[in-house]
């Protein structure tokens, strides 16, 4: 018998949207977003198995739902790709302590049938082939309760046999754990007029675009309003899906206050469709720019991590608005006051008070009133 002398090493990493990163250990996303998780290894030598056990166990945040439908395992030698059938592995949910295991009963079965160019006449085979595992999970709304520090953690392990005994099944050790982490963040806003007085009863509606035409869906929460992200409704993250049944506008309270959970970086548009009783509108919708800064080695998580400065290290949000006030069109962009170890901007939104118009941030807007003057005033000599 020919005794195993080598064993697998397992890579986990996480698939970061934002900015051309890619796969690494640390990304952001909205609640409601699909998360893309990966598994990596090879093929280790299996001579002197007569079968194979290989197991994926995986833990995750209670903030993340898994999709068992998602998960895929395919097998490569550079030259031939082969997807696994589901009959050739299980998904078991909530066992051993786990999230989920992904299992495969007999790898060497499976590789030596789809990879036999490596065979011998004694049945040996050159092995080495890489391994990948991918599947999905959802941001959902407990992230709420969590923004900023310390993120949501997903961790894998690998179960695999080893120390082949007579019956060549052997027995079964483990990979150390490797660990991904996810963040997504959240505005605090403030509705008041320029006197500093809080307002009730505006409403406003978040957009993903400049043309405010792909709404970020909000349903009403405990404590704010929560993000929907499209992926939840059919759509691809900010594009297309139905709008859901729980759609809300929101409304800021008593207190002035509207706040939204689950938001990524990124830029965001915040239109007020209602101002409150006596005001009017603003017209033009405040950009939101939301940025993280993490550190610059994004493949070396370690678990726990995300409760310190090692990872989030700051959060930085920026906020531009449009005003025509007292005949003049002005625009304004602030630094937002931002908590990174909560994840949030705090935003204030103003609505004037007395003979000043409200935003418009068109010139079109003192052109309009320009003609307006000069058709009043023709009509007086007429």
């Amino acid at each position: 018998m020919n005794v195993k002398s080598d064993y697998p090493v397992l890579e986990k990493k996480i698939d970061e949207d934002d900015n051309n990163v890619g796969w690494n250990d640390i990304g952001d996303y909205e609640i409601g977003q699909t998360v893309p998780y990966r598994y990596r290894t090879a093929v280790p030598n299996m001579n002197g198995y007569h079968s194979y056990y290989m197991a994926f166990q995986d833990k995750m945040d209670e903030a993340l739902t898994f999709d068992p439908s998602s998960v895929q395992i395919t097998i490569s030698d550079g030259t031939k790709t082969y997807t696994l059938a589901n009959s050739e592995f299980t998904v078991a949910e909530n066992v051993k302590g786990l999230t989920f295991e992904a299992a495969i009963a007999n790898l060497k079965a499976i590789v030596d049938r789809e990879f036999p160019g490596g065979m011998n006449t004694n049945g040996e085979n050159t092995y080495g082939q890489s391994i990948e595992v991918t599947y999905n999970a959802t941001l959902n709304d407990k992230a709420a309760d969590q923004t900023g520090r310390p993120g949501f953690e997903n961790t894998v392990r690998l179960e695999f046999s080893n120390n082949p005994d007579s019956d060549g099944t052997g027995d079964t050790g483990f990979t150390p754990w490797d660990t991904v982490v996810a963040f997504t963040y959240k505005i605090d806003g403030l509705k008041i007029n320029n006197h500093d007085k809080v307002l009730e009863g505006a409403k406003f509606r978040l957009y993903s675009d400049a043309d405010c035409q792909n709404e970020v869906f909000l349903k009403k929460g405990a404590n704010g309003y929560i993000v929907i992200n499209r992926d939840s409704v059919g759509g691809d993250d900010h594009t297309g899906g139905s709008r859901p049944a729980d759609a809300v506008e929101m409304v800021s309270d008593a207190a002035g206050k509207f706040v939204i959970f689950g938001l990524d970086q990124g830029t965001y548009w915040l239109k007020e469709t209602q101002a409150p009783d006596g005001y009017r509108p603003i017209l033009d919708p405040i950009q939101i720019t939301i940025t993280p800064t993490f550190t610059s080695d994004r493949d070396s998580y370690v678990d726990g991590q995300g409760a310190t400065d090692a990872i989030l290290k700051d959060l930085q949000a920026i906020a531009t608005t449009k005003q025509f006030l007292g005949g003049a069109d002005n625009t304004k962009t602030e630094d937002l006051v931002t908590d990174v170890a909560t994840g949030t901007a705090n935003l204030t939104v103003v609505n004037h008070v007395g003979s000043k118009l409200p935003v418009t941030g068109s010139n079109a807007t003192i052109i309009m009133l320009a003609a307006g003057a000069v058709i009043g005033g023709a009509g007086l000599y007429m």
